[in-house]
């Protein structure tokens, strides 16, 4: 089950942190700088081998999506082609009602692959690329397919250190 999209909020900055864990494993982790102390619930990408699952924090109070954390391997891939759709600007709004409760996993047995192209860091989940609308704030941009589902993202405008870093792997 996808997360899903109900809305769009106001644009705000994010803060995006890499963290090299080991010397082939990459952690990425974005929050949305109006993140305050509520306790989040999180929409998890499981199906993976060898590292973390993709785990995306939520709100369930204000319905923002807060944060992203995700980890890569040697096994990203250069130069994906990706379709151009019409970016609109602000913070996606999420469906929460598939939390019962503040601080509650769900889990999605599914993995999700992660592509360098030029200074964009993109994230698909695995039923592929296909959206119809890209959401963006700061330098974080939110893929949503016709259905409304969230089924990527990616991180833009990446700096020549951080392109080093991912190269490295």
């Amino acid at each position: 089950m996808y997360l899903k999209q109900i809305g769009i909020g106001k644009e705000s900055k994010t803060n995006i942190a890499f963290e090299k864990v080991v010397d082939d494993l990459l952690m990425i982790s974005i929050i949305n700088d109006f993140q305050n102390d509520e306790i989040l619930s999180y929409w998890r990408l499981t199906k993976v081998t060898g590292i973390p699952p993709l785990e995306i924090g939520i709100n369930c109070k204000s319905n923002y999506l807060a944060s992203i954390t995700f980890y890569i391997d040697a096994t990203y891939k250069v130069e994906h082609d990706s379709a151009n759709v019409v970016v609109e600007r602000g913070n996606v709004l999420v469906d929460a009602s598939i939390f019962t409760h503040t601080n509650e996993y769900f889990d999605v047995c599914q993995s999700y692959s992660v592509q360098l192209k030029n200074d964009a860091l993109h994230c698909f989940f695995e039923r592929g690329t296909c959206f119809k609308n890209s959401y963006k704030t700061d330098k974080l941009e939110i893929f949503v397919d016709s259905e409304n589902r969230i089924v990527g993202f990616a991180i833009c405008d990446l700096s020549s250190e951080q392109i080093d870093m991912i190269k490295s792997l």
